[in-house]
């Protein structure tokens, strides 16, 4: 075979690999993108689809369990560290807290059902907890005041025998 003829076949195949590579990356950066953009729009649905609660009015929050309308509830306690943010009216239910808050961090921030950030809320007949995590957003934590908000978190009777349901809050104090 001619040297020509050789060096082209070799040249070609080197060709075709290196375009074959190129295209399928292209391929499936295309699919990722698709991907990222399916989920993008599930995500924005999804979060279109849960009604914000209002700012409450300072001290106070706004707490909504499963399919029932919002409470209101007096703020108890709004402190940095273990203490954390509590809002409840006297002896009776339900009641909410948020344990081991952190005054300094703001945005996204994880509840827990142990550990920093822990909720519980008091329900007639025992209290829940996350399942899991829940995702919360921290909106202020100004010198003066705190606000912090989560959308259905899903949650487990931890006393108690009532179901599996979700909570759903948004809770605004002045800082001890």
């Amino acid at each position: 075979m001619l040297p020509s003829v050789h060096r082209f076949r070799r040249d070609f195949s080197i060709l075709l690999v290196v375009s074959s590579f190129f295209f399928f990356q292209a391929c499936e950066t295309k699919s990722e993108n698709q991907e990222s953009s399916i989920l993008a729009l599930v995500a924005i649905s999804q979060a279109s689809a849960v009604p914000a609660l209002p700012s409450p009015a300072i001290d106070t929050a706004l707490l909504k369990i499963g399919d029932q309308e919002p409470t209101t509830l007096p703020v108890g306690f709004c402190e940095d560290g273990n203490t954390g943010i509590g809002f409840f009216q006297g002896g009776a239910n339900p009641t909410l807290f948020v344990h081991e808050v952190d005054f300094n961090q703001s945005g996204a921030i994880v509840l827990n059902r142990t550990g920093a950030y822990h909720m519980d809320v008091d329900v007639t007949g025992g209290y829940y907890s996350p399942t899991s995590t829940c995702q919360a957003t921290v909106r202020e934590s100004s010198a003066t005041a705190y606000e912090i908000e989560a959308y259905n978190c899903p949650v487990h009777p931890m006393i108690g025998t009532m179901p599996d349901t979700t909570i759903s809050f948004r809770a605004r104090c002045t800082k001890n």
